[in-house]
């Protein structure tokens, strides 16, 4: 409907240039919540673009926390956020925290956040929590801090984050060793992501219980889930059958599913999976 209403939109008129936009950010969220990464770039790229010609710096904004969502590296991202932050000056202070926080400025983020009391971008702050009591091992403490920053997301409307969370604690107990625990809140990811269309993110869990079935070599497992994989945006369902072969002692057919790095978008870590 999106693409019905641009193909539509007239080439005249005041304020078309805006309408043009705001369709642009809505398409290319649409195209990253159905897990086609590149349409999404490209379009939200395009708004951006016509946002800094026109000098709309609150619409590139608006555009850039919508690109930012998107997987890619750092730098890019940063010089993106660079960019529209420094468009909007001292104005927006809700797009500014949403900004800074989406590129690892969290001290700023929440002092702007609870200034103006910005709960979705405050949310944030109990998923920060979460993520450092994983990474010191505090696995009990971290599961509790997770459930609370999933129910705010969720009750603020951030779909996505309230989903990754669950993908996270569930990802970090995988690898400190308890499988079942893990996979279970990657099935919960994987359902909660269902329920709101999204369906990268459907995938990202699914390949996670896809490397619970792994780790217990359960190939037959491993191969039904992999068939049921809303999408092929993650590079890991094309590792799996890659890595299947190569265990079952077919070489011929693992080297002929050699993953191309760029499926990554060329990151050193799936360079060195691979």
């Amino acid at each position: 409907l999106y693409e019905e209403a641009l193909s539509s939109l007239p080439r005249e008129g005041d304020g078309w240039p805006a309408v043009e936009v705001d369709l642009l950010t809505a398409l290319g969220r649409c195209y990253w919540r159905n897990a086609e990464a590149r349409a999404a770039w490209r379009t939200l790229m395009r708004a951006i673009s016509s946002c800094k010609q026109r000098g709309d710096a609150a619409a590139q904004a608006r555009a850039t926390t919508e690109i930012l969502h998107i997987w890619g590296p750092w730098e890019r991202h940063k010089i993106l956020a660079d960019d529209a932050l420094a468009a909007l000056g001292e104005n927006e202070p809700y797009l500014r925290a949403r900004l800074l926080g989406q590129t690892d400025r969290d001290d700023e983020a929440f002092a702007i956040a609870e200034r103006y009391g910005y709960d979705d971008v405050l949310a944030w702050r109990i998923a920060r929590a979460s993520w450092r009591a994983a990474d010191e091992g505090r696995l009990d403490e971290a599961q509790a801090l997770t459930r609370q920053a999933h129910e705010a997301h969720g009750r603020l409307g951030n779909y996505e984050a309230a989903s990754g969370s669950l993908r996270g604690i569930g990802f970090s107990l995988m690898v400190a060793g308890d499988l079942d625990a893990g996979e279970a809140w990657a099935r919960e990811s994987y359902e909660y992501a269902g329920r709101f269309n999204l369906r990268f993110y459907q995938q990202l869990a699914l390949m996670d219980v896809v490397g619970a079935a792994y780790a217990r070599c359960d190939w037959a497992e491993c191969e039904r889930l992999l068939a049921a994989t809303p999408g092929d945006l993650d590079f890991r369902a094309d590792l799996f059958r890659m890595w299947i072969a190569e265990l079952r002692g077919d070489t011929t057919a693992a080297r002929a599913l050699l993953v191309d790095p760029q499926r990554a978008g060329g990151s050193p870590d799936a360079a060195a999976q691979i």
